[in-house]
């Protein structure tokens, strides 16, 4: 079970990263996505959003 500490401890972190930069980096794994019909691939999008998000926590040492 995660900590409230924990918790506060992620939810600083999150608050610190530049999410310009994760939506740009889902924005350019996959433009399709992200395109002026989204609904069609809503789900991909959600994968890239993902994956740019871990990257950008990997970064700064908050996930291995």
């Amino acid at each position: 079970m995660t900590s409230l500490r924990e918790k506060r401890l992620l939810s600083s972190e999150l608050y610190k990263l530049d999410w310009i930069k994760i939506l740009d980096d889902a924005i350019e794994a996959r433009p399709e996505s992200w395109s002026d019909d989204p609904v069609n691939e809503w789900r991909n999008a959600g994968d890239t959003l993902h994956y740019a998000l871990r990257k950008a926590l990997k970064e700064k040492n908050i996930l291995e």
